[in-house]
C-alpha cells in the first residue's frame, strides 16, 4: 500500500499499475518527447524511476496524481527481483536515475518540459555536496552496524550511484558549463 488514503497525491506514485488519461499520454507522443529513463531500464543497468519521470511529466501538463486504496492488482516478481543483491542494484540505479529526474525540479521552477540539454549545473559543487553527504552517512553506517538490506545502508547504495552518474558524465558538465 503506497498512501493511507483515497485522494489527490503531490510527488509521485508508483510506475506498476499506474493507470493515467489517454489524453497525457497522447500529448506526450504529440510533442515526440524522449523520456530520459526509459532506456535506461533494459539489459543490466536496472536504473528505474522511469515512473517518477512519467508522473513529473504528467504533472507538468496540469493533470494531478490521484491514489485510489480501492483499487488492488497481483504484481508478479520473478525470484531474481527478491534477492539482496537485485535490491541494492537497484538503489544504486536509483542513484544514478535521480542525477536527471532533478532537472524536472529545473523545469517545475521555469515552468518548461525537460530537454535532453538541461543538466544541473556546478558539477564540482554537486561532486563535493554529494561526496560528503555520502561520507557522513557511511561513518552512521559504520558506528550503528547496518545490515546491507536496511534503509540506511540502501540510501547509502543510492549515494554511490548517483556519484558513480556525476563522475561518468563529468565532461559533458564541464563542457557546457565551465
Amino acid at each position: 500500500k503506497q498512501f493511507d488514503s483515497t485522494g489527490k497525491k503531490t510527488g509521485t506514485v508508483w510506475g506498476a499499475g499506474m493507470i493515467f488519461r489517454k489524453q497525457a499520454w497522447d500529448k506526450l507522443v504529440k510533442l515526440n518527447y524522449n523520456f530520459f529513463l526509459n532506456e535506461q531500464r533494459s539489459g543490466k543497468l536496472n536504473w528505474g524511476g522511469d515512473d517518477i519521470e512519467l508522473c513529473e511529466t504528467i504533472i507538468m501538463q496540469g493533470y494531478e496524481l490521484w491514489y485510489d486504496e480501492d483499487l488492488v492488482f497481483r504484481h508478479f516478481m520473478p525470484d531474481k527481483r527478491m534477492s539482496s543483491s537485485y535490491l541494492i542494484s537497484r538503489y544504486f540505479g536509483l542513484g544514478r536515475a535521480r542525477l536527471y529526474l532533478q532537472a524536472y525540479t529545473y523545469c517545475h521552477t521555469h515552468n518548461t518540459l525537460p530537454m535532453p540539454h538541461i543538466k544541473y549545473p556546478l558539477w564540482i559543487d554537486r561532486y563535493i555536496h554529494k561526496t560528503k553527504e555520502l561520507l557522513k552517512l557511511r561513518f552512521e553506517l559504520w558506528k550503528n552496524s547496518y545490515r546491507k538490506t536496511d534503509l540506511e545502508w540502501l540510501k547509502y547504495i543510492a549515494l554511490k550511484g548517483e556519484l558513480y552518474e556525476l563522475w561518468r558524465i563529468k565532461s559533458e558538465y564541464i563542457a557546457v558549463y565551465e
